[in-house]
């Protein structure tokens, strides 16, 4: 198969319709181009084989398309405060996933530890992972965002980078 292997191709595939899925979903309803495509795949980099994935991410650097300015609410201020509150969410969020996450793993041994049970940690491990590996919730995203909303003389300059 001239350099690839069989699994090569439906992993290009699988991104191709990753790609599809979101611009389809999530960018025809928000008037987004491919141009915003990076943080996307960014959040989802373990869900695809990392191979693909990191050509998939070179292409579109080097396609240079512009992304476009999305502000939800009137203003890029508000903007900054409602983002700054979503990750308040989330924090709070990974740290009650944690805590399950933990207590089903101290409440179980590996022996005693049922197909679902399995299943359960097997599917918190995956969204703490894809939580934290997206930076979402780090020190310096969250202190920008503190700074940026506390901030009243805002403009719509910021949006590309809150978006």
């Amino acid at each position: 198969m001239s350099g690839y292997e069989r699994g090569d191709i439906g992993r290009i595939i699988g991104m191709s319709d990753s790609i599809h899925a979101i611009r389809a979903k999530q960018f025809s309803k928000e008037k987004r181009t491919l141009g915003d495509i990076q943080p996307f795949l960014q959040l989802n980099s373990i869900t695809q084989s990392n191979d693909v994935y990191c050509v998939m991410m070179s292409i579109f650097k080097k396609s240079k398309l512009k992304r476009s300015l999305v502000c939800p609410v009137d203003n890029a201020n508000n903007y900054a405060k409602q983002v700054k509150q979503q990750l308040s969410i989330m924090t709070d969020s990974k740290s009650a996933l944690d805590d399950v996450y933990n207590n089903l793993h101290d409440q179980y041994s590996d022996k005693e530890k049922d197909k679902d049970i399995s299943s359960i940690m097997a599917i918190l491990r995956r969204m703490l992972t894809t939580t934290t590996e997206s930076g979402l919730l780090s020190k310096e995203l969250v202190l920008w965002l503190i700074q940026a909303s506390d901030d009243m003389d805002i403009d719509d300059s910021i949006l590309d980078e809150i978006n």
